[in-house]
């Protein structure tokens, strides 16, 4: 039971928040007398899964949602692009909010057919829904050399770079002990060599489509 002490005359949408799977607003009038009796009632839902792919580099953080005129629903998404939500029979639209500048949601197919227009949910699951991002074609680039690793553990050392993306972006160390990540979303990174916990994570401010060097330097024992 809700009870709302008092609400002006008006239209209004009620509605549950969060968001939650299967419940739609209920639109209402208040007029002069009191309003009683609107229900907000769960109904059945379907899962609808797929990934995100993009045109170049990794995928960007952003708030995938799935709408229609009375619900709204937010899908989590996992570090390979893929995602699960649960949403009940009608046509919902997709919403990708938040994206950096340059990137647009470019294309949605459902078993390679397009779904543009919307995802339409039955009495069934729904999978392989692709959402393809569109991305500037020259992104920036991070590349670097670390010094002080042993050469025999450069092929058992991975350089990573956690931040505004969804995807775990990696490189291998090259035999000059050189490393490069040809794609990069601006933003904020922690740069780790995965194997070598004795190097702290390092702040690589990537604020513009250009290359920058990152020298890594591995601490004697």
């Amino acid at each position: 039971r809700y009870e709302f002490g008092y609400v002006p005359p008006g239209k209004y949408l009620v509605s549950l928040w969060p968001p939650t799977s299967g419940i739609a607003s209920v639109p209402i009038t208040v007029g002069n007398e009191d309003v009683s009796g609107v229900e907000l009632v769960p109904l059945p839902t379907q899962k609808v899964s797929g990934r995100i792919v993009v045109t170049n580099g990794a995928i960007p953080h952003g708030k995938l949602g799935f709408y229609t005129d009375k619900t709204w629903v937010e899908s989590n998404i996992n570090d390979d692009g893929t995602f699960a939500v649960d949403l009940h029979s009608t046509t919902h639209q997709i919403d990708f909010a938040g994206l950096p500048v340059g990137y647009e949601v470019e294309s949605v197919t459902v078993n390679s057919k397009d779904a543009s227009k919307g995802i339409v949910v039955g009495k069934s699951a729904v999978s392989d829904v692709v959402i393809r991002l569109s991305a500037p074609d020259h992104l920036a680039v991070v590349r670097g050399r670390i010094s002080g690793l042993a050469p025999d553990r450069y092929s058992t050392t991975l350089v990573e770079l956690t931040g505004p993306t969804y995807n775990r972006i990696q490189a291998d160390v090259q035999p000059d002990a050189t490393f490069e990540f040809p794609a990069v979303v601006p933003g904020l990174y922690k740069l780790t060599l995965r194997g070598v916990p004795q190097v702290a994570p390092i702040t690589v401010a990537v604020d513009g489509f250009r290359t920058f060097e990152v020298s890594v330097a591995v601490p004697n024992r």
